[in-house]
């Protein structure tokens, strides 16, 4: 008996914590979007010019080339296409792919 006292507000202590982990952050206290910061620089006048934007958008690419040896621009490597199937399936496999997969449009 005396230990389920003893257990008991560890227990509603354990559960308020994770309660407390679970609540949403305040508005005052989450990082800014990016869209609101150029609306506030634009507000207050510190906006960067066009020739600053231009000026840290290639200090960014150049950066990341750096860090990850890969052009920020290039788009990705082709992959297989969504749906398709790769290589051989066992019979088992390819019953359940034709029952799940509806026919195609005529």
């Amino acid at each position: 008996m005396r230990r389920m006292i003893l257990c008991l507000p560890a227990a509603f202590l354990l559960g308020s914590l994770g309660a407390a982990a679970q609540m949403p952050t305040p508005r005052a206290e989450r990082e800014p979007s990016a869209g609101a910061v150029r609306e506030a620089e634009r507000a207050a006048g510190v906006a960067p010019s066009a020739a600053e934007q231009a000026r840290d958008a290639r200090t960014e690419d150049q950066l990341y080339r750096e860090l990850t040896g890969q052009n920020p621009n290039t788009p990705p490597p082709p992959g297989p296409l969504p749906g398709l199937r790769q290589g051989p399936q066992t019979p088992a496999v390819e019953q359940i792919y034709r029952e799940l997969t509806p026919p195609a449009p005529r």
